[in-house]
């Protein structure tokens, strides 16, 4: 079964008395249990596409489905990682982590083991009574993932989670993730200006085009075998070629995106 498909999806805002589109004609379907990302210029609207799977936003026209049915509404199926920590500063790591399921109405003492064994899977077992101004970015990051996939949601929506980590930090969530996803494969659609990050995560990648009106230009499957190590996996062969193929894509529609701001 498809977990997302969208058919004929335009997203558009107005401006005056004249529609901007920011996303036009989206045709995309995605499996369940794949791990898909985006990569595109600045601009192009990769995290309105993920605001409209969410359902933060609906689609000015056409259709989205959501495990075989029609999307309206937020989609509370998806969990949604952001770039920046969306973590509250007056609660400890462990109150962070527990956030969710409290609102979901779970008994303290059965939320707060669950709790546990999810910073355990972070490795942050140790760290569950320090506030986030008492934790590193990267111990943060690690927070907020727990934070998201303790609900268990299936499909989890990750908006640039990892640009904001130096490279070896970030190398290390990216592994954590591919080893958290490993145990249930739960759909994931990745937004990242990282090639290749989206090369070393994914089993798909595809470009979209300059904006406005940005679509989908083209898709590449990564047949690289997993389990993966981001750190090794760049060294392959076939891990070069495939990034020369999507930068060849890429660096096209980067260019019409520098034009146009000049």
């Amino acid at each position: 079964m498809d977990a997302i498909k969208l058919s004929g999806v335009n997203f558009s805002y107005a401006r005056g008395v004249k529609l901007d589109y920011v996303l036009s004609g989206i045709d995309l379907a995605v499996e369940a249990g794949q791990f898909l990302s985006f990569v595109g210029p600045t601009g192009c609207g990769k995290s309105t596409l993920l605001h409209l799977i969410a359902g933060l936003s609906q689609p000015s026209s056409g259709q989205l489905d959501l495990f075989g049915r029609v999307c309206a509404g937020v989609n509370t199926d998806c969990g949604y990682l952001f770039q920046s920590d969306s973590l509250l500063p007056w609660r400890t790591a462990l109150e962070n982590v527990t956030l969710g399921l409290e609102i979901r109405g779970v008994e303290k003492r059965s939320a707060t083991e669950l709790g546990m064994v999810w910073l355990d899977r972070v490795q942050l077992k140790n760290h569950h009574h320090k506030f986030p101004h008492e934790l590193s970015g990267g111990m943060r990051k690690r927070v907020a993932l727990a934070q998201t996939l303790i609900t268990n949601p299936k499909i989890l929506l990750m908006d640039e989670p990892f640009s904001a980590l130096d490279v070896q930090t970030r190398s290390s969530m990216e592994n954590l993730l591919l080893d958290l996803w490993s145990a249930d494969r739960k759909t994931v659609i990745f937004v990242t200006h990282d090639i290749e990050e989206a090369i070393s995560l994914s089993d798909r990648v595809i470009v979209l085009s300059a904006g406005p009106s940005s679509h989908p230009i083209a898709e590449f499957p990564v047949l690289l075998p997993r389990p993966r190590d981001v750190f090794e996996v760049r060294l392959a062969p076939e891990f070069l070629t495939i990034q020369r193929e999507i930068w060849a894509k890429l660096k096209q529609e980067v260019e019409k995106t520098n034009a146009r701001l000049m």
